[in-house]
């Protein structure tokens, strides 16, 4: 398996794919490609249709690349087509630890300026999933004294809102 430089615009685009990748997609991914550089080669076919990678060479053309790393599969069309399928669908079967991965994004927000956009979350989506995660201190409360002479007693009936809550002896069936 080689990795190659090759001119952007001998790239062939499936022109069947089904992943669809939408502009906030592309935005983060260019911002991705920015911080860390190319960092996942694009697969093609030997006639440079591409079999994977259809965001970053979208994302490259954007940001203006001429050239891009790609690696060539030995592979006919059929084998290629059921590929892209592969490629797609096993990535979407990934399940994430959330704990796991909200204790990084904590070590990363102590990278000063992130942009969290660059690693596909927005600052609400890394608040929301930190929020979700985090245990909420319970503070007991001491329960009162007990006063000498009781304010309720059996039948008495308090309204609480749209609520009532009546006093009575659920041992007794009367």
């Amino acid at each position: 398996m080689e990795v190659q430089q090759i001119n952007i615009n001998e790239l062939k685009p499936f022109v069947n794919n089904p992943k669809k990748h939408p502009e906030n997609q592309l935005s983060m991914l260019k911002k991705s490609m920015q911080e860390f550089g190319w960092t996942n080669p694009i697969l093609i076919t030997s006639d440079k249709m591409v079999v994977a990678g259809h965001a970053r060479l979208q994302a490259a053309l954007e940001l203006g690349f001429t050239e891009v790393p790609v690696i060539t599969l030995d592979l006919p069309y059929e084998k290629a087509v059921a590929y892209v399928i592969a490629d797609n669908r096993l990535a979407e079967l990934a399940e994430t630890d959330t704990e796991t991965l909200a204790k990084l994004l904590q070590e990363i927000a102590e990278i000063p300026n992130f942009d969290f956009e660059a690693i596909g979350y927005t600052l609400d989506a890394v608040d929301d999933l930190l929020e979700s995660i985090t245990p909420v201190d319970v503070v007991e409360d001491e329960p009162p004294e007990v006063p000498e002479e009781a304010v309720t007693v059996p039948g008495d009936v308090w309204e609480l809102g749209n609520h009532r809550l009546l006093c009575g002896d659920s041992t007794d069936p009367d």
